[in-house]
């Protein structure tokens, strides 16, 4: 059947599709050119809405997705690494030559966020126990289990004295403080970002003594790396609130 064209310029109708812009549409509405509005609203029409990512994470089974199945951070860099783009998401060559679904992405790049958002939530989780472990280890008295907390080329860089760096030095400086300060250390965390091997986090720190008096409080930048499959302080850098003159 031939297109005939309607009476409204470059608005072409074939074998019931209605074309603009283009004499061959191919769906029943097929525009060639941009398309200017306010708001599209799309029916899923037998998607699914990620909300399995959480199901599975959460309860190890989803009944919306049973297939589904949350990976590793290690396998998702595995993947990237062989293929150049996110497991799920069709490569720059099948967009070319197929175009792109923005339902089906829509969806996926949900899918993605979630399980980005997963990850971030399980990464300061990790990082604040740690910062409990090594705090619970210096109220207990334990110099040589704090250095351990460092890698082993780790460093600490307080305010207003030099570095202290290596695992000696570290268990010196540690103990130094049991025995000298003491007091218990409470450790915030206010931001972390980073890879699977690589965390910055930002925090703030408060020391009390024993009867609860406050002796110094400020605030600290680690830079976290996993070491033997553990998350150690690699760089450990604090400055105090307090003038000098308080302290």
């Amino acid at each position: 059947m031939t297109a005939q064209r309607n009476r409204l310029k470059n608005i072409y109708s074939e074998n019931g599709k209605i074309g603009i812009g283009t004499n061959t549409p191919d769906e029943l509405l097929t525009v060639k050119g941009k398309i200017h509005t306010q708001e599209v609203v799309v029916d899923l029409n037998g998607a699914i809405a990620p909300d399995f990512v959480f199901d599975k994470y959460y309860n190890s089974f989803s009944a919306l997705n049973p297939a589904y199945e949350f990976s590793t951070i290690y396998e998702i860099e595995t993947y990237i690494k062989k293929n150049h783009h996110l497991p799920k998401i069709p490569s720059a060559q099948e967009i070319k030559e197929n175009g792109l679904s923005l339902k089906e992405m829509n969806l996926l790049l949900l899918e993605k966020i979630e399980e980005l958002t997963l990850f971030t939530i399980q990464q300061q989780k990790e990082i604040e126990a740690a910062n409990v472990n090594l705090t619970d280890l210096i109220t207990k008295g334990d110099s040589v289990g704090a250095a351990s907390a460092y890698t082993k080329d780790g460093k600490f860089m307080p305010a207003n004295m030099p570095a202290v760096e290596g695992t000696s030095n570290l268990t010196s400086f540690w103990g130094g403080f049991i025995k000298g300060v003491g007091g218990v250390i409470t450790l915030t965390t206010t931001e972390v970002w980073g890879d699977e091997n690589l965390i910055t986090e930002e925090g703030l720190f408060e020391i009390k003594s024993k009867e609860g008096a406050q002796l110094d409080k400020g605030k600290y930048i680690v830079l976290w790396k996993k070491e033997d499959g553990k998350w150690k302080l690699h760089r450990d850098i604090a400055t105090t609130d307090l003038p000098l003159a308080n302290k």
